[in-house]
C-alpha cells in the first residue's frame, strides 16, 4: 500500500510540474499573433514612450486623446505603447507651461521625453487642455464634369 502512495505521490509531482512548466511557457505568446512574423512567434509593430516629466500628475495627451498621467509612464517597466506614425504628445498641467513634441515613431522604436514644466507667471493666460483633431471631411460628391475623361464616352443619341 505505501508503495502505492508513493508512486501515485511522484506521478502527481511530475503532471504538477509539466503544467507549471507549460503554463510559464505559454504566457512568453500573443494571442491572436499579428504583426511582423519573428521566428515562430509573431510581434505586434508598436512604438514605446518612457516619459520622465517632472511634477509626476501631469496628463498626458496623445493626438489630443488622454493616455494617463507622468507616473503611470516612468518606471522601469513602464511605457506608453502608440502605434507607429506621426504623433502629437503633450503633457499638460493647469498653473504650468505644456511640453508638446511633435514625433514620427517607427515600428518597433523606443524615444524618451524628459523635461520640467516651467510655472505660468502671475496674469499669465493659462493654456487650454488638448484636444483631439476632428477627421477632415470626406469629399462631397459634385454634379458630374462633363469633360472628364474617367467618365468613358457619352452614351450614344438615339
Amino acid at each position: 500500500m505505501r508503495t502505492v502512495l508513493r508512486r501515485l505521490r511522484l506521478i502527481t509531482l511530475t503532471f504538477g510540474a509539466l503544467a507549471t512548466w507549460q503554463t510559464a511557457a505559454h504566457a512568453q505568446f500573443r494571442y491572436p499573433p499579428v504583426g511582423y512574423p519573428y521566428g515562430f512567434y509573431r510581434a505586434s509593430p508598436e512604438a514605446d514612450l518612457k516619459i520622465r516629466v517632472t511634477p509626476k500628475e501631469a496628463s498626458v495627451y496623445v493626438d489630443g486623446y488622454f493616455a494617463g498621467v507622468v507616473d503611470d509612464f516612468d518606471g522601469v517597466f513602464q511605457r506608453l505603447r502608440v502605434l507607429p506614425g506621426q504623433h502629437e504628445i503633450v503633457v499638460h498641467l493647469e498653473g504650468h507651461r505644456s511640453l508638446k513634441e511633435r514625433l514620427y515613431l517607427g515600428p518597433n522604436t523606443s524615444r524618451k521625453i524628459e523635461g520640467t514644466m516651467e510655472r505660468l507667471a502671475p496674469g499669465e493666460p493659462e493654456e487650454p487642455k488638448p484636444e483631439p483633431i476632428a477627421p477632415p471631411d470626406p469629399p462631397q460628391p459634385g454634379p458630374p464634369d462633363p469633360g472628364d475623361p474617367r467618365r468613358g464616352a457619352p452614351p450614344p443619341a438615339v
